[in-house]
């Protein structure tokens, strides 16, 4: 299954950390190319929705956009 990230809030939290995309997909245990691709689609899979939650120490909720 499919979700629509927020990305605002995404590259909010980043910014906030001062995280780069390649730390995010560090702390993630995945390629930085990766995480560029979810970013910049919108869209992931639950886990690593999850996995982008727990990185950036925010809850799922915060990441995702409602009615998706």
């Amino acid at each position: 299954m499919t979700v629509r990230l927020d990305t605002t809030a995404i590259k909010k939290a980043m910014a906030e950390k001062r995280m780069t995309t390649a730390a995010l997909a560090r702390l993630m245990g995945c390629k930085p190319q990766n995480v560029g691709l979810m970013i910049n689609r919108g869209t992931c899979s639950h886990i690593s929705a999850g996995l982008i939650a727990d990185a950036l120490g925010v809850e799922i909720e915060e990441i995702w956009k409602e009615g998706a």
